[in-house]
């Protein structure tokens, strides 16, 4: 997904806007990256125009704890 894709699942899921996909990258993508959550797929060039960023199977592992977590509310 696009960090524009992203911004529009965070804002459905959490009902914040953010208007700057600098300031959402610097907070949630780049940390996410760092604890290999995310990656790149296009990483020997960050600033591809066609970049996007998929779940690591670390990543995806989290999103089943969280799936487990909503179910049992």
């Amino acid at each position: 997904m696009s960090v524009g894709e992203i911004l529009k699942v965070y804002k459905l899921v959490y009902k914040q806007v953010y208007k700057s996909h600098w300031y959402f990258k610097k907070h949630f993508i780049v940390p996410a990256i760092q604890e290999n959550l995310l990656e790149m797929t296009h990483p020997d060039v960050p600033n591809h125009p066609n970049q996007k960023y998929r779940l690591t199977p670390k990543g995806i592992e989290l999103k089943e704890v969280f799936k487990k977590q909503n179910e049992n509310k």
